[in-house]
Order: structure tokens, then sequence, then C-alpha cells
């Protein structure tokens, strides 16, 4: 009995230190689609989006996903950061500078290879911690070096809960729009302990169990052992 209470304990910490993993959040609208400013070749300079999480509390960002509705592919060059949004959603500023609050990380810089089909996936640089149960919404900021080369369309849609501001095709005056880029988040929570500490007492817990598991196997029902009897030999 107590052999499986250590076996089910040891499962269920394996299980907290997988699933502490894995975490996504889906924002963002669906129905229509866009290529600001991942897919557009034309279109160069700065973008920014809002986006209000759903209440997450404290997180640590590790990857932005974009689901792509169709295209060629292609590889740009880009400069991405996330910060707090210094303004609510709805209230953006047509100035970029004055969109950004608090926390501001540049969180990838370089080539990336956009696929035609499936998802865009960034990996972040480090990471990005967050407080997804604040007023503020979630700022991505996206400096676009190195256009896109070819032609790829996202998912994207209108949703209250998010903002896009764009210089259309990097070239006319900022303007605000609520047809923004779904994106999945892939975060892990701050507020419990790291995976890797579930995972080493978990481990402890299951090494015992079976431990304890082959001592009993090794006893005869009288409680005896089952090894070599030495008693009495010369």
């Amino acid at each position: 009995m107590r052999d499986s209470k250590l076996l089910v304990c040891a499962c269920a910490l394996l299980f907290l230190s997988v699933s502490a993993f894995g975490k996504v959040a889906t924002v963002g609208g669906a129905g229509s689609r866009s290529g600001f400013p991942f897919g557009n070749s034309s279109y160069s300079g700065q973008y920014e989006a809002e986006y209000t999480l759903p209440d997450l509390g404290s997180i640590d960002i590790q990857s932005l996903s974009f689901a792509i509705a169709n295209g060629t592919g292609g590889t740009g060059t880009f400069t991405i950061g996330l910060a707090s949004g210094a303004n609510p959603v709805g209230k953006m500023n047509s100035s970029y500078q004055a969109n950004i609050g608090s926390g501001y990380k540049t969180v990838f810089s370089g080539s990336l290879a956009v696929p035609s089909t499936g998802s865009l996936t960034i990996p972040l640089s480090g990471g990005f911690h967050f407080t997804a149960d604040s007023a503020d919404p979630l700022l991505l900021f996206v400096d676009v070096t190195g256009p896109h080369a070819g032609s790829t369309e996202f998912v994207a849609g209108a949703d209250t809960s998010t903002e896009q501001i764009a210089n259309l095709y990097g070239y006319r005056a900022p303007f605000s729009d609520d047809i923004t880029l779904q994106m999945q988040i892939a975060y892990s929570s701050s507020e419990t302990p790291e995976p890797s500490y579930f995972l080493l007492v978990s481990c402890g817990f299951l090494a015992l169990a079976l431990a304890k598991r082959f001592s009993s196997s090794l006893r005869r029902p009288d409680g005896r052992s089952t090894g070599p009897d030495r008693a009495g030999r010369a």
C-alpha cells in the first residue's frame, strides 16, 4: 500500500513537471487575413500591436506563433520587442514610441524564415516576463529592417481585445486598426516552482518506491530473506 502511494506521488509530480511547460494562450481574432508585418514584401519600418491577455497571472513567455493563411514563404530581417502597453487597447497613439510602456525588451533580432504553410514560430531570446492580470496590455513591437521577400498572409481578425498601429506599406502615415494578427503565446507560470524541482522530487519518490518493492520481493511470506542462509556454516 505504501509503495502504491509513493508511485502515485511520483506520477503526480511528473505530471506537474511536464504541465509546467507547454501552456499556450491564443489572443486576437480570426476570419480575416493580413500580411503585416511579417509577410508583406512592401512593408518596412515599424509596427505595433497590443493584446489584452486573459488573466494568466505572472508568466514567462517563451515563444510567439502566428498561423499562416496562405502564401509563398520567404525570409525577412526583423527586430522584435515586447513591453507593457502604455495606452489601453483602442487608444493607441500614432507615435510608436508613445505606446511603449514599462519593461521593454528586445526578444528577437535577425533573419527570420517565414514558411508558406503552418505557423511562423518565433522563439524569444531569454524569454519575457509579464504580469497578465494587470490592466496593461502586452505590446508587440516590430521593426522591419529587411522586408519579407515573398507574399504571406496570416490569420487575423477584428477583436476588441487587440489593436495595431501600422504604416501602410511602409511609406504612409501610421494608422490604427483592430484587424490584428492572431497570436499564440507559449508560456510557463512564474508562480509555481520550476519544473526541474518537480522532476527531481518525483524521481526521488519513484526511486524510493522501486527500492521498497525490490526489497519486498526478496522476502518470503514468513518475513525471512530469500537470500543465502549463512547461519550454521563453517
